[in-house]
């Protein structure tokens, strides 16, 4: 998103992110210090797989030989009526709103413990 390939169309030309990037970024967020780092491809496609058995591809793309990766495209893009449409942009939001969603979920369940304990 950062680099606009939503709406470039050239990410097919993006030299791909290197594994220590995505896993600092991974540890960033909200409840991602635990993540373990084979989570960024193999369990995550695994995962995929298991509920969308029938979909060609796979969500991560690593190339081994110079560890680097890239989000399969072809699961960011539809097309209706010929129109091309990136659905990068509303599935961050959607991310971003599901971890706030969560974070408050949280934040409200250690309130109430601490409420509860008071009593």
């Amino acid at each position: 998103m950062k680099k606009e390939f939503d709406e470039s169309g050239k990410y097919i030309s993006y030299e791909g992110s290197k594994y220590s990037e995505l896993l600092r970024r991974q540890r960033e967020l909200p409840f991602g210090q635990k993540l373990q780092n084979h989570a960024l491809n193999h369990r995550l496609n695994q995962e995929f797989k298991k509920y969308f058995p029938t979909c060609d591809y796979v969500p991560v793309i690593r190339e081994p030989s110079n560890n680097r990766y890239w989000f399969n495209e072809n699961l960011l893009t539809c097309v209706i009526e010929e129109q091309t449409y990136n659905l990068a942009k509303i599935i961050i939001q959607i991310i971003e709103l599901y971890i706030s969603t969560k974070t408050n979920a949280f934040e409200y369940f250690i309130e109430s413990c601490q409420q509860i304990k008071r009593y």
